[in-house]
């Protein structure tokens, strides 16, 4: 009796093992998804982060996901050959903008010198960055930026923090709203339809106080800005430790970030990768020359642990689910 008592207990155990199983044979035997890096992106997103990520990734799509690492001074027809001769007709491979070039010729399975032999190439991702004109692309798949909702959702938040009294009690009490700005914080000026996108989003969130203005350096007077969006460059206003809620684009670790970023706007190839690879495996039509993904939303990550009010968490968790960029679910 005992020994049939132990099988039947064990039986669990088996069928989860044999699930597990099944599991990774059939990643392994699944065509891997590539993903072209460098040590710009390490710096940023963490050697660390990016294992345990493409880890992650793996278990959801049940296909390896692997790195691929370049040296920034290589020339595209030497990154070509080297993904093709190391990778057999991958998924898909996807490139960051800046190997654009790169990518056009491992689609293209040939180069100047035919660096990728016809039969070896998977397909060739290339993913937009923000702001950014489009490249020629040839063959590859061309993804692009979801700025214009990026901007919106991360605009309609700010609005929400700037509205909550509990964030920043010894500025709210002594400066009215309606003399109060949203900022953001960028380099470089956003075009016009990411200002209206920015705009509608502050207008969305509730937001009465002064419209938007937009700054690449931290003005000294800092009592009137009631929130802040920072679009790139804010490593200094984030060294300032200037207390403002704020919201960041950026793919670093929350844990590097200060206490009072209380949303985080990731749109890197890590955040992006479930949806890229979901429109990389949808067939291209015959003869297109020039192919185009459609856009896919940033990663938004609140953090509840940042001293933010329960009502108000579950109103940015609203916003974080949305994907449109004209409606949040309230």
């Amino acid at each position: 009796m005992y020994p049939q008592r132990l099988f039947r207990e064990a039986i669990p155990l088996f069928s989860f093992i044999f699930i597990l199983t099944s599991l990774a044979l059939v990643a392994v035997i699944r065509r891997p998804v590539i993903v072209v890096n460098d040590k710009f992106s390490s710096a940023v997103y963490g050697e660390k982060r990016e294992r345990a990520k493409a880890a992650e990734i793996m278990l959801k799509l049940i296909r390896r996901v692997r790195i691929f690492n370049v040296d920034d001074y290589d020339n595209s027809d030497k990154i070509a050959a080297a993904i093709a001769e190391r990778f057999k007709n991958p998924l898909c491979v996807i490139f960051p903008y800046r190997y654009a070039q790169a990518a056009v010729i491992y689609a293209n399975a040939g180069g100047t010198d035919g660096a990728v032999p016809a039969g070896r190439a998977g397909r060739a991702v290339i993913l937009e960055e923000r702001n950014l004109t489009r490249p020629d692309t040839g063959k590859a798949l061309y993804i692009p930026s979801s700025w214009e909702t990026d901007y919106y959702r991360a605009a309609y938040i700010a609005a929400l923090l700037a509205r909550e009294p509990t964030l920043m009690p010894e500025l709210r009490y002594s400066i009215q709203e309606s003399s109060k700005t949203i900022t953001a914080f960028t380099s470089e000026n956003l075009p016009p339809q990411a200002q209206q996108a920015f705009e509608s989003g502050i207008l969305s969130g509730g937001w009465t106080g002064k419209n938007t203005a937009q700054s690449s350096v931290i003005p000294e007077q800092i009592d009137n800005i009631g929130a802040a969006v920072l679009i790139s460059s804010a490593s200094s206003f984030i060294q300032s430790e200037t207390g403002i809620p704020s919201v960041v684009f950026s793919a670093a670790s929350l844990y590097m970030l200060p206490s009072y970023v209380k949303a985080v706007v990731d749109d890197s190839v890590w955040a992006l990768l479930p949806g890229i690879v979901r429109q990389a495996v949808i067939p291209a039509a015959d003869g297109d020359p020039s192919i185009t993904g459609v856009p896919i939303p940033a990663q938004i990550k609140i953090l509840p642990f940042r001293k933010i009010p329960a009502k108000l968490f579950l109103r940015l968790y609203a916003v974080r689910r949305s994907t449109q960029t004209n409606k949040v679910t309230s």
